[in-house]
């Protein structure tokens, strides 16, 4: 009887989180689809284009520096919880966040003066850029530290505040200022630094035992931390160069306005599938992570894995379910969603629906090697995957333009999904596992102590 109210209050409590979650996507794409309606009302096709080109390097910067963070934080909060070092893990992230985004700023800066010496002036392009990464880096990595405690409501508040508020003063600058893609960027910054200061306060008062506690630095735990992040920074750069590269594939062969007809396509076929394999992956991961614990127990890990297969299908059926709605239904959607001179391409929508699944399922196959301790392992088939892309869509822009960018999304996505499915995750040894690396006995020595002195 114990173990049937257990169940029931686990069942009752995934039920309320994923309701939290679903909610806080519903505003997610509910603000996305709005944006997308009055962005393309006031912006040019041209002008539209220019900032899907724009924030492909915030892309960059947020893929590469910052959300690697996020999700180090995402994996080790419930070990540092059970091992009593959340401090020592929250000065940790706090570090990396601090060095990562200097390095961004001085990069930037650099950026600047080498293009202003060549005749490029970018300096009212690059302040903005930077300002969204980082705050968009902050927020994901305060939204992860969120989702592993479980706290789904704070989460689905933030994601809603941060897209709500990014939409809205990039909308008020381009009529405050000029209906041009730097005014729109400049509302995207804006938007993003107040939706920070909202989390931060929220965070701040959902943790506060966990705030200004000095911390212990555990020796193992921060190279565990840093080597997991670093996986993410590895790939990252591949697969940013991957997700940016079939807007900029149409630019080399085809125009701007072509850009912007794509990203429409693709604010509304691939977006909103991709966001809800990140709610999956939000229900998910965390479970999955405390189900899997430490990775050391096989009877946590095949239950671990039984779960994921579940997840994995759930994921599919929302894809075929995706397909077949888009199929029928994609021209009132774009007359819905889009202004009328974007609806030459409503066709083509079904095709970015089935490319955006199979890369959300790709994604949800991920977690099985992370919840072993082992992103290390996923290093090659991202890589490849994201050069394979790359390469599939350069090809197309260059033969069959635009709708050759769309038919290469579905044939890397199914060789994506397809490789995880056949690797095998590998259980990592004792040091690398998350709660070794988070042991109370691994705190470094203040210079001068003995080893015999507690730290």
């Amino acid at each position: 009887m114990t173990r049937i109210r257990r169940s029931h209050s686990s069942i009752a409590r995934v039920v309320g989180e994923t309701g939290l979650i679903a909610l806080g996507f519903l505003l997610v794409v509910s603000a996305g689809l709005t944006g997308t309606r009055w962005l393309t009302v006031h912006l040019s096709p041209l002008e539209y284009g220019e900032l899907a080109l724009y924030t492909t390097a915030a892309l960059l910067c947020q893929q590469v520096f910052l959300m690697p963070v996020s999700q180090a934080g995402l994996r080790f909060l419930a070990p540092a919880v059970e091992s009593g070092t959340l401090p020592a893990l929250l000065a940790v992230l706090a570090r990396m966040l601090f060095w990562r985004s200097a390095l961004l700023v001085g990069a930037g800066a650099l950026a600047v003066i080498v293009l202003s010496l060549g005749g490029v002036h970018v300096w009212s392009v690059v302040p903005p850029l930077l300002l969204l990464a980082i705050a968009l880096g902050v927020g994901g990595t305060i939204d992860g530290l969120q989702n592993a405690a479980r706290r789904r409501s704070a989460v689905a508040f933030n994601q809603g505040l941060s897209q709500w508020a990014r939409v809205i003063c990039a909308i008020a600058l381009i009529k405050a200022l000029s209906a041009t893609s730097r005014s729109a960027l400049k509302g995207y910054a804006l938007g993003a630094l107040f939706a920070l200061a909202g989390q931060w306060v929220l965070f701040s008062r959902t943790a506060p035992p966990f705030i200004g506690t000095p911390p212990l630095l555990p020796r193992i735990g921060v190279d565990a931390v840093k080597r997991y992040a670093r996986a993410f920074s590895l790939w990252g750069a591949f697969t940013w160069a991957h997700l940016i590269s079939d807007r900029w594939a149409i630019q080399l062969f085809g125009t701007t306005a072509q850009v912007g007809l794509y990203q429409a396509l693709y604010q509304i076929g691939f977006y909103p599938i991709m966001i809800i394999a990140a709610l999956i992956v939000q229900v998910a991961a965390p479970i999955l992570f405390e189900t899997s614990g430490d990775g050391s127990d096989v009877l946590q890990a095949r239950q671990s894995d039984a779960l994921h297969r579940k997840v994995v299908t759930l994921a599919v059926v929302a894809t075929i379910a995706a397909v077949a709605a888009a199929v029928p239904l994609h021209r009132i959607i774009f007359g819905l969603a889009v202004a009328p001179q974007y609806q030459s391409v409503s066709r083509l929508l079904p095709w970015v629906v089935l490319s955006g699944g199979l890369m959300g399922c790709g994604h949800i196959a991920c977690i099985r090697f992370m919840s072993a301790g082992n992103a290390e392992q996923l290093i090659v088939p991202k890589i490849v995957t994201a050069c394979g892309g790359i390469a599939m869509n350069l090809l197309g822009a260059f033969y069959w333009g635009l709708e050759g960018v769309v038919a290469a999304g579905p044939v890397v996505g199914a060789a994506y999904v397809l490789w995880l499915r056949l690797l095998r995750p590998h259980r990592c040894g004792t040091h690398h596992r998350p709660a070794a690396a988070f042991d109370r006995t691994c705190h470094v020595r203040p210079r001068g102590t003995s080893a015999a002195t507690p730290a």
